[in-house]
């Protein structure tokens, strides 16, 4: 009986991966910077928050004292 209830559990509600190292976000952000055109800037962000999608966190551009910096939010919009 608790084997059925904790695989129905695990079904609902799958594990989510571990959040990104602040390494990684420090390596992604690094990328994304160099990028050489907004298009690109774009195409590397999707590209970062595909990777960091599972994990229920989102990564964004924010404009901060007429600086763009990326910011780490985490996306409560998917939970049940």
């Amino acid at each position: 009986m608790n084997a059925e209830i904790v695989a129905l559990l695990e079904e609902r509600f799958p594990d989510k991966r571990e959040p990104p190292s602040l390494d990684e976000i420090e390596e992604w952000q690094d990328y994304i910077f160099e990028a050489e055109s907004q298009a690109d800037f774009d195409n590397r962000l999707a590209w970062a928050n595909a990777e960091i999608e599972p994990t229920g966190w989102k990564l964004r551009a924010d404009l901060v004292d007429d600086d763009v910096q990326i910011v780490i939010v985490l996306d409560r919009r998917n939970e049940a």
